[in-house]
């Protein structure tokens, strides 16, 4: 079985497990109505990702299952506030083999607080927390998630500027072996319809809506594809 990634420097899975620091006074507004859907990554024709989420105003879940590291299921809650940002990050992460209903191999919280991301990580080495300078701003990148990358695009179109910096907490590699990186991308409207993003030297060029929903695209570079059902 052949392993992608996109390439660029990263520094290993990591699954989430923090507390909470925004106050409810911050929390966005009521919850309308869900947005759900799904993103298919292909690389030529072969599929290196399938993720499925569900969104309100104030949530973000989903699961992913990727090929990379062996085959791995990780599966997300995201709060959001009315800016786009993402003060808590929750995930777990399962190998595909796995059977359904038992513990994660590794779970986490993620909590973005001014210009820094605390990551408590949770595995079978035991407990870690760790501290990480990102930017105000700050959101998570998870490796080949669309339902992340569309928190910038959304962001971009809730602060209507030409060229957006989003601050990125990155989060990939491998089960037992947490580790992140802080990337600063960039986020530029291409006409009314689609959107570039560049995050360190991968662009990703994006169809977009009048939201910031991606609507499919990929990494013309590398031949990936991104299509949303």
């Amino acid at each position: 079985m052949r392993h992608y990634q996109l390439r660029f420097p990263v520094l290993g899975v990591l699954v989430l497990s923090l507390l909470a620091s925004r106050s409810a006074a911050q929390a966005a507004p009521d919850p309308g109505p869900a947005d759900s859907g799904a993103f298919v990554v292909l690389h030529g024709a072969d599929t290196m990702a399938v993720e499925r989420y569900a969104r309100t105003p104030v949530e973000l879940t989903g699961e992913m299952l990727t090929k990379a590291m062996g085959g791995q299921r990780q599966r997300y809650r995201v709060i959001m506030v009315e800016d786009m940002t993402t003060p808590l990050v929750e995930m777990s992460v399962w190998r595909q083999t796995d059977p359904q209903g038992v513990p994660p191999r590794q779970r986490a919280r993620l909590i973005f607080r001014d210009d820094s991301v605390a990551v408590d990580d949770a595995n079978s080495n035991g407990m870690n927390t760790l501290v990480y300078f990102v930017g105000t701003g700050g959101l998570t990148y998870l490796n080949l998630s669309f339902a992340f990358m569309e928190q910038a695009t959304m962001r971009a179109r809730y602060l209507k500027s030409d060229s957006v910096t989003v601050p990125f907490f990155n989060i990939t590699g491998q089960l037992d072996a947490p580790a992140g990186e802080s990337l600063n991308a960039t986020v530029r409207p291409v006409g009314k319809d689609s959107m570039l993003v560049r995050l360190g030297p991968v662009d990703f060029r994006l169809a977009v809506d009048e939201k910031g929903r991606i609507l499919g695209g990929g990494v013309p570079a590398q031949n990936v594809v991104v299509v949303r059902r």
